[in-house]
């Protein structure tokens, strides 16, 4: 029986992911697949990360509703928060809050969340 090890190389990684190895390097780039640097040369993947990129292809639809994650790229949220940066400075924060607790009462009839 073999170890399981707390970390993979790219190819270990594809071996078990039964990609190439230019796809993980690729999602690596992307920023949908964690990895780590050992050394100046040395890469290695978590084990966890390895399982996290699995993910069901059915999904459930309810379930997604509520997924805050869903859909979620890293790359391309962090470029949105640079562009963003700064959007809100000067804006009245207190007001604000209190127009989007105005808004949320409207929408729900004065009924509390639950």
């Amino acid at each position: 029986m073999t170890e399981e090890r707390e970390f993979y190389t790219a190819s270990e990684a594809a071996r078990e992911l039964d990609v190439s190895r230019t796809t993980v390097w690729r999602w690596i780039g992307e920023g949908r697949l964690a990895a780590y640097r050992v050394g100046s040369r040395t890469l290695r993947i978590r084990r966890e990360d390895v399982k996290k990129a699995l993910r069901p292809v059915v999904s459930d639809p309810i379930r997604d509703e509520d997924d805050l994650w869903l859909g979620y790229h890293p790359v391309e949220a962090k470029e949105a928060l640079r562009q963003a940066a700064g959007i809100l400075a000067g804006v009245d924060t207190a007001k604000l809050k209190k127009e989007i607790r105005q808004s949320r009462e409207q929408d729900s009839g004065g009924r509390p969340d639950g």
